[in-house]
C-alpha cells in the first residue's frame, strides 16, 4: 500500500514556526496563514529570505514519528508530494530532507512543486492522501483515491476528518488487513 502525505501543517507546525520568524524579522507584517499569503508581495519576499531557516527548524504536529514507524512497520510505501518549491525561490530540497532527517522520519520518495496533487498521487498508485488543505483533497479525491483532512475543523466534508496521527494511522492499518 501507498501512502500519499503532505509536509507543511500535515506533519509539521509550520504556521507556528512561521510566525516566530514574522514576530522577530517582520512584526509589521500582515500574515494569517503560510501558503495563503504567498500571494502577497510583502510576505513573498520575506518567505524567500526566510522559508529555508523556517522549513528546517519545524517541529512535529503529534505522533507523526510514531504514525510513520507504523506505516513503514506493516510494509507501506510513503511518498510525500508538497507544494514546496512551487511559488518559492529557495533551496526547499535542502530544507525538508534536512527536517526528515532531523527526526528521522522514514519515507520512499518526495516530490516537491505539487500544487494540484491528485495526478501524481493517482501515477504513484496511493491509496491514502492526507493533507491539511481541503481543496488539495478535492483534487486528490477526484482521482478515486481515499482522502484524510488533517485539521480540527468540526465540519461535514466529503473526506475523513482527523486531528491525530495515531488515529490516522489506526484507522489506515486496521482497513488493510
Amino acid at each position: 500500500m501507498v501512502i500519499g502525505i503532505d509536509i507543511d501543517e500535515t506533519i509539521t507546525n509550520t504556521h507556528d514556526e512561521a510566525l516566530k520568524y514574522v514576530k522577530k524579522y517582520a512584526p509589521n507584517l500582515k500574515f494569517n496563514d503560510y501558503c495563503d499569503d504567498i500571494k502577497n508581495k510583502d510576505v513573498k519576499a520575506f518567505l524567500e529570505v526566510h522559508a529555508y531557516n523556517i522549513q528546517k527548524n519545524l517541529t512535529l504536529k503529534p505522533f507523526v514519528k510514531e504514525a510513520f514507524n507504523m506505516f513503514k512497520e506493516h510494509g507501506y510505501k510513503i511518498v510525500i508530494i508538497t507544494a514546496r518549491g512551487y511559488n518559492l525561490n529557495y533551496d526547499y530540497e535542502k530544507a525538508s530532507v534536512e527536517m526528515l532527517e532531523k527526526y528521522d522520519l522514514p519515507y520512499d520518495e518526495i516530490y516537491y512543486k505539487q500544487n494540484k496533487k491528485g495526478k501524481l498521487a493517482k501515477k504513484l498508485n496511493v491509496s491514502y492522501f492526507i493533507d491539511d488543505k481541503e481543496k488539495v483533497l478535492d483534487d486528490v479525491k477526484e482521482y478515486g483515491i481515499q482522502t484524510i483532512w488533517y485539521t480540527n475543523e468540526k465540519k461535514e466534508s466529503k473526506h475523513l476528518i482527523f486531528n491525530n496521527w495515531l488515529d490516522i494511522a489506526n484507522y489506515i492499518i486496521e482497513r488493510s488487513n
